[in-house]
């Protein structure tokens, strides 16, 4: 993904926070090791390794970077609220010294492509920010609706990508399930503006296998705007 950004081939990333955040953790300069989706989660955690599903990370090197987000966090204004973009954008900046490699946070914040995460609490992000919170008891808030209706305004003025000279491909990346898709799909009709499908792009689909529940939702339908695009 960050390889489609810096070659101007994304426009704006909606994703989980979880995805972000494994960004951050590589980014740093740590590493995933595949592992065996059926592991004995009790030996790993005496090993004190992490899994996630088939992937797994040492659990010192997990906090370090989950540190990192934690100090940035107490770095912010908490006399407003933030919008994800804006946090991660942020965040993707105070990191672009610091990372040993590019990554999607580092590559969005230097070309300027929003990314929304309509889930943040639901991922190591919010813990850090939680743990900022339970520490210093400074209280960042986000304006989670701000968001909603920056995505709203992006779907309703972005381009045809098919009557666009530069034939550019409007392309939203959406890893992870469903919570990131509704502002996306249904938000023009909450406005009172119709749902209009781009005529050229892609949508990328993340799940863990085949045949899970993101495909049978795309089967019976729910899904096929992303997959359509």
């Amino acid at each position: 993904i960050a390889y489609l950004i810096e070659n101007r081939l994304i426009d704006v990333i909606v994703s989980t926070g979880a995805n972000l955040y494994h960004d951050v953790y590589e980014s740093l300069g740590f590493r995933h090791s595949q592992g065996d989706p059926q592991g004995d989660d009790v030996r790993l955690a005496h090993l004190r390794v992490v899994r996630f599903y088939d992937v797994l990370a040492p659990e010192h090197e997990f906090a370090r970077a989950e540190r990192f987000c934690t100090e940035f966090s107490l770095t912010l204004d908490d006399g407003r609220p933030y919008t994800t973009r804006e946090y991660f954008d942020l965040l993707g900046k105070a990191m672009a010294p610091v990372a040993k490699e590019g990554g999607i946070l580092t590559a969005a914040a230097k070309h300027g492509v929003p990314i929304y995460c309509p889930a943040f609490g639901d991922s190591v992000h919010g813990l850090a920010v939680a743990e900022g919170r339970h520490r210093t008891g400074r209280r960042l808030m986000f304006d989670v609706t701000g968001d909603v209706l920056e995505m709203i305004h992006l779907s309703i003025t972005a381009k045809n990508s098919a009557a666009d000279r530069r034939r550019r491909v409007h392309l939203r990346p959406r890893p992870g399930g469903s919570q990131v898709r509704h502002p996306d799909h249904d938000g023009p009709t909450a406005v009172g503006r119709p749902f209009r499908l781009h005529l050229r792009g892609g949508g990328l689909v993340a799940q863990d296998r085949p045949g899970g529940a993101l495909h049978h939702r795309q089967r019976r339908g729910h899904g096929r705007a992303a997959v359509a695009r």
